[in-house]
């Protein structure tokens, strides 16, 4: 969709993600939930000190991520805590 803001994030999952299923719709006739997969992102930003030639680990900030439909199922088939992700989201929505 055209105007939408992307969004890379490239660290390192803090658990694999969690897959589950919405509640059925049982008026509509669905005879199963709609997936969701939940998932966390770790990200420590790092700087190069020039003056002791060491990089610097900044504040950790843990990215709480939640995905729906075909997104959510490819999620939680090929993301895992063990492997270095990059993920890739066409929309940003915050919640507080």
């Amino acid at each position: 969709m055209a105007g939408e803001t992307t969004i890379t994030v490239i660290e390192n999952l803090n658990a694999d993600p969690e897959l589950r299923f919405s509640p059925v719709s049982r008026g509509f006739g669905n005879t199963e939930g709609t997936p969701v997969a939940n998932f966390t992102i770790a990200s420590t930003p790092r700087t190069f000190d020039p003056a002791s030639n060491e990089w610097i680990d900044g504040e950790t900030l843990f990215l709480r991520a939640t995905v729906w439909r075909d997104m959510a199922e490819n999620v939680a088939a090929s993301l895992r805590i063990s492997s270095h992700n990059s993920s890739r989201s066409p929309r940003k929505r915050s919640r507080t």
